[in-house]
């Protein structure tokens, strides 16, 4: 094995190296950018809970807006953060 072969394989090792380092860091970021959408929905569902339950038990449709306004702003300041 000469010298050129090993400068090779040792390139190709470290190219190796680069590209599943990357490709690790495009899984977080799609796996947080997932983690992200469910919070938001469950978020979602939450409020749309709520919001029934106080339009149909306490028939305060204000009141409803009000709270659903709260939640959102509320969970976007919390996804942003």
């Amino acid at each position: 094995m000469s010298a050129f072969d090993t400068i090779d394989r040792a390139t190709r090792l470290v190219l190796l190296k680069t590209i599943i380092e990357e490709d690790e860091l495009r899984l977080v970021r799609l796996l947080s950018i997932v983690v992200v959408v469910v919070a938001a929905a469950a978020a979602a569902a939450a409020v749309v809970v709520v919001v029934v339950v106080i339009v149909v038990v306490v028939k305060a449709p204000v009141a409803a807006a009000t709270v659903a306004v709260v939640v959102v702003v509320v969970v976007v300041v919390v996804i942003l953060l």
